[in-house]
């Protein structure tokens, strides 16, 4: 029989535990926010300002996860078996860093906090409720996929390559490659009503970033979660009625937003068929390399891979640049010292294999990184509900090197750590009004209000497009027609340079130019003698008397206005959208199956 002397102390211990409960569940709501949703990485690749601003949110993030990590650990002995495994990995992806010789730079800083960051978030989200956690990350993955699906409909978008989408995450590789992951930690924690269509989405996404690896990684998970299906299999025909209805709906969104990138950006329809054409020569430039290398012997066949021969590769194909890169990242590794020669020196070497990463920089010691990260994952989630997320990061892992270095590379593989403890047949309970949804609303909320902020500041904040024309920017054509490729309004997806209402200017030695919009046959612009246009951020001019710009020792200045860009807008109504859903609809969403 229960003292009743005992009641006011367990009841206090209860009360106790749900505070520590929704206290990591606030934490590391925050944490994917800010960085799964790539927000710190844009804002501090563009925003340098505001980063510092912010910075003491990070270390006050930080603090937060070492006390609930120091409180958790001390208090759930029957989790330290399964946190054990994730220090151990850390401890062990360190270690090589003590044999190495070269100075640690910002790379290695950046790999020690990331492992850090993955091990103690990953840590106390098997604390909490990984259900939870990572229905949340499955909600800001559904976020980032919707707003790759909108930046590919905009030509001067936040991508840092032309045609493909990215969003805040501006590298698309690490876009399509943070969603994939993310998109596999996640899946199990919704209801089976939901998870084809969240397929859908994040599929639709990682092809508007036009990444093949990624799409070829995403097809071998795919195939490796039939293991899982084993137990739905009876009950399919319920399934599939269930899901109908929203796959329909997700699947035409989707379309929907691809098709109006390939009628608004003529860029991604050109950079589709381009990466797809590419594979054909990959295997060709390869075998190029090679045979520059045969009569070249020991370190020298790392010499015989030049800048430019990487540089003209890559303005052919970036499989074929790829091709180059891994050779000469193998190359050094096999020349290099026992123990590595450091991760600047393997950085630079951008061998898009994280893999060989590890080896160039830690050597013999690199072999063991990827492979225990693989353990690691096996020994959380065992053969079955592991197979998938092992793929997707054996394939991670195998084109690209970003996967230990990006931060929302890291935050995603922390999403599919958590997403191990998840049973993909155990349905998720109905939540009351008092859940743990409340700590989770407050960063959502707060992210809605700053990026409205944001919208405000930016559009009172606008100033004139101007650039000093520079002569080795100047490329010829036919004639005396030149081109420039103007760069983009900073910071870059939020402004644009406003070329419809033909407010710009282009001076020649302070002699302004007239501007011209008249076509030809073919689309082909009819310039005359001292006339200038701008077609998708391509600065088409003819100097007065038609001399070369690069020789005649004139001045070019060219100057426009700035607007706010519409896809910041879209950006800003989406991240609206989706606060409203989670905060009001996430009940609903948990009880209709």
């Amino acid at each position: 029989m229960l003292n009743r002397m005992d009641l006011p102390t367990r009841s206090y211990s209860l009360s106790q535990d749900h505070l520590i409960v929704s206290a990591t569940h606030l934490v590391l709501a925050v944490y994917f926010v800010l960085f799964q949703s790539g927000v710190m990485s844009y804002v501090g690749m563009y925003l340098p300002t505001i980063a510092r601003v912010l910075s003491p949110l990070f270390y006050l993030l930080y603090a937060a996860a070492a006390v609930l990590l120091a409180r958790l650990t001390l208090t759930r002995y029957w989790m330290k078996e399964r946190s054990a495994f994730v220090w151990l990995f850390f401890l062990l992806a360190i270690a090589p860093l003590l044999f190495v010789r070269a100075h640690p730079g910002d790379v290695t800083k950046n790999y020690v906090v990331g492992l850090g960051s993955l091990a103690m978030f990953t840590t106390i989200g098997l604390f909490a409720d990984p259900r939870r956690i990572c229905r949340f990350a499955a909600s800001v993955t559904a976020l980032l996929s919707v707003l790759c699906l909108l930046d590919a409909s905009f030509l001067d978008g936040f991508t840092n390559t032309l045609g493909r989408a990215a969003t805040l995450l501006t590298n698309p590789n690490v876009a399509a490659l943070s969603l994939l992951i993310g998109g596999t930690g996640t899946i199990w924690s919704l209801t089976p009503r939901w998870r084809v269509p969240f397929i859908v989405l994040v599929g639709g996404a990682v092809f508007a970033t036009l990444s093949r690896s990624s799409m070829f990684i995403g097809a071998l998970v795919c195939l490796s979660t039939i293991p899982l299906l084993k137990p739905f299999w009876h009950q399919r025909a319920t399934y599939l009625k269930s899901t109908l209805r929203p796959t329909l709906i997700t699947l035409l969104l989707t379309i929907s937003l691809l098709v109006a990138g390939f009628i608004n950006n003529s860029a991604f329809g050109v950079a589709t068929g381009n990466a797809f054409e590419g594979l054909r020569f990959a295997v060709q430039t390869l075998q190029e390399v090679k045979s520059k290398q045969k009569a070249r012997g020991g370190s020298d066949k790392l010499n015989a891979i030049t800048a430019s021969m990487v540089s003209d590769a890559e303005r052919e194909n970036s499989a074929s640049a790829r091709a180059i890169l891994l050779e000469r990242a193998w190359q050094s590794y096999r020349h290099g010292p026992a123990f590595g020669q450091g991760l600047e020196k393997a950085f630079s070497l951008a061998p898009h294999n994280t893999q060989l990463l590890m080896m160039v920089a830690f050597g013999n010691f690199g072999w063991v990184v990827v492979p225990l990260l693989i353990a690691l994952i096996f020994c959380i989630g065992g053969w079955r509900k592991g197979l998938p997320p092992a793929v997707a990061v054996a394939g991670g892992a195998f084109f690209s090197h970003d996967l230990l270095l990006a931060v929302p590379l890291i935050a995603s593989l922390v999403v599919l750590l958590i997403g191990l403890r998840v049973d993909p047949e155990a349905a998720p309970a109905v939540e009351t009004k008092a859940s743990g949804r409340t700590p989770m609303a407050v960063p959502v909320i707060l992210l809605a209000l700053a990026s409205l902020a944001a919208l405000y500041a930016q559009s009172h904040n606008l100033q004139n497009y101007r650039l000093d024309v520079q002569a080795k920017d100047i490329n010829g054509l036919e004639g005396p027609l030149y081109y420039v490729i103007l760069p983009d309004a900073m910071p870059k997806g939020l402004v644009r340079l406003n070329t419809v209402d033909r407010d710009m200017q282009l001076t020649e030695s302070s002699r302004p130019l007239a501007y011209s919009n008249e076509f030809g046959g073919d689309q082909d612009l009819l310039l005359g003698f001292g006339q200038y246009s701008v077609r998708n951020m391509w600065l088409w001019f003819v100097p007065g008397d038609g001399s070369d710009p690069a020789l005649n020792g004139r001045t070019y200045r060219f100057s426009g206005q700035v607007i706010i860009n519409p896809e910041f807008v879209c950006l800003v109504l989406a991240v609206l959208l989706w606060a409203a859903s989670w905060v009001y609809l996430d009940r609903r969403i948990d009880v209709r199956k």
